[in-house]
């Protein structure tokens, strides 16, 4: 191979090659191109910064291990370089960062290091940095915003600190932000406002804190806002229910307050809302019942009074369903058990009364049910027989008769199906969501979310 010197493009992806890369590949002097996606070993040749007329090069989902070859700083004509799912180590080297035709660099899913340099402002013409999925360290360089091209910025599941940058709003053209999954502190900047272009704002799993800034009904895009499993707090801000392409809307475990209000109702995009682990008030507005694309609400752990809306009975698509460990009343509403798609209900940990309804038999998809401490007046469904013909797993009963096998509460809709929701929308994302926690997951509503996720960088490779 190293004696084709015409060679202008070499392309063996997605074939079983294996061993090491052939160092010959630098004797190509007129390549501009190099897609490599197998399962080749070994470090990545230096040799490759020979090819002085490399513009693409792309040797992700291998097994790459060691450092990126600092000589690939000198392919002054590089626009994409594309090493991610290896296994690479050490640090970014600073050579990188003077590919000023570069606009697209992919490094995660590596082991890579290190903090990111501050060198890298000095890529103006970015469009894609996707850095999740690493071991770096350390705070988000100011430099960052000075990248106003970028359209996609991942640096999810690392361990960054500090705070997002303030002035992240002049990103003007970006359309996925995802930085979950991380040790960051502070507010959500105001300037994210600014972003209109903002697909995807995935901050969930940190540690920031504050409010919701106000404004982001200017995000007329958005269709995935997660930042669940925070410190926020306060009222969820009127305008965010005017970003009405939402699909994701995750707000649990932080420390909200207040009133879910009637604005809800205008999301009508939305397949997944969860606000669960908070301490909302009230009672659980009617208006719910409009989101007729929802698959999955979580509205468990709260302090929701007042009735289970009969107007639930609308979501024709729900597939899970949780209201546990709230102060509702009354009785469970007929028309819930009309739900024909419903696989998990939980209801349990409230002041519910009187008989279960027998229509709950319909349900032939029901595999998880919790109606434990309710104050049920009489059982009228025959569960023996049902749970046979219906493989279902039940966790009914009274409430001195109720848990898990080893005494414990059985898994809630939020650790389960929830997470695995939030998470798959993110996972489509070059990786870039969370990873399972340990968590049982299973795959209710994954497939029906998948067109919801962010978009993947796995692009058909370029014609030289």
């Amino acid at each position: 191979m190293g004696k084709l010197a015409a060679f202008k493009a070499v392309d063996l992806s997605k074939n079983q090659l294996s061993g090491a890369l052939p160092r010959e590949l630098g004797n190509l002097s007129n390549l501009e191109l190099i897609v490599f996606e197998n399962s080749f070993v070994g470090e990545i040749p230096s040799e490759l910064s020979w090819c002085k007329k490399l513009f693409y090069l792309d040797i992700y989902s291998n097994h790459f291990t060691g450092s990126i070859p600092p000589e690939l700083g000198s392919l002054v004509h590089l626009e994409t370089l594309r090493l991610y799912k290896n296994r690479l180590n050490s640090t970014i080297p600073l050579s990188i960062f003077q590919l000023k035709s570069l606009t697209h660099l992919e490094l995660s899913n590596n082991e890579l290091s290190g903090t990111i340099p501050t060198e890298l402002g000095s890529l103006r013409s970015l469009q894609m940095l996707a850095l999740h999925s690493n071991r770096f360290t350390g705070k988000i360089p100011s430099s960052l915003t000075s990248l106003t091209n970028l359209t996609y910025l991942s640096m999810s599941l690392n361990s960054l600190t500090g705070e997002l940058p303030s002035n992240i709003g002049s990103l003007y053209n970006l359309k996925n932000l995802s930085m979950n999954g991380n040790l960051l502190e502070g507010s959500i900047p105001s300037s994210i406002t600014n972003c209109t272009n903002l697909r995807v704002i995935s901050l969930a799993y940190n540690r920031i804190t504050g409010k919701i800034p106000q404004g982001l009904g200017q995000l007329q895009n958005l269709s995935f806002f997660s930042v669940g499993s925070n410190k926020l707090f306060g009222e969820i801000p009127d305008d965010l229910f005017n970003c009405t392409t939402l699909s994701t809307l995750d707000l649990g475990l932080n420390n909200f307050t207040g009133y879910l209000k009637p604005g809800i109702g205008k999301l009508s995009n939305l397949r997944l809302l969860k606000a669960s682990t908070n301490s909302f008030v009230g009672k659980i507005p009617p208006e719910i019942g409009q989101l007729n694309q929802l698959i999955v609400l979580d509205l468990g752990d709260n302090r929701f009074s007042g009735p289970v809306p009969p107007q639930l009975s609308n979501l024709s698509h729900l597939q899970g369903l949780s209201l546990d460990n709230n102060a509702l009343e009354g009785t469970i509403p007929d028309k819930l058990f009309k739900l024909k798609e419903l696989t998990e209900l939980e209801l349990q940990q409230n002041k519910l009364i009187g008989p279960i309804p027998d229509s709950v038999s319909k349900l032939e998809l029901l595999s998880y049910l919790n109606l434990q401490a309710a104050s049920w007046v009489k059982w009228v469904v025959n569960f023996t027989k049902w749970a046979s013909s219906n493989s279902v797993s039940l966790n009914c009963a009274h409430q001195d008769d109720l848990g898990g096998p080893d005494g414990q509460d059985a898994l809630r809709v939020d650790q389960a199906r929830v997470a695995q929701v939030v998470e798959l929308g993110l996972t489509e994302d070059l990786g870039s969501g969370l990873e399972p926690h340990g968590l049982k997951l299973d795959t209710v509503a994954g497939q029906e979310l998948r067109e919801d996720a962010p978009e993947s960088s796995e692009h058909d490779s370029p014609t030289v």
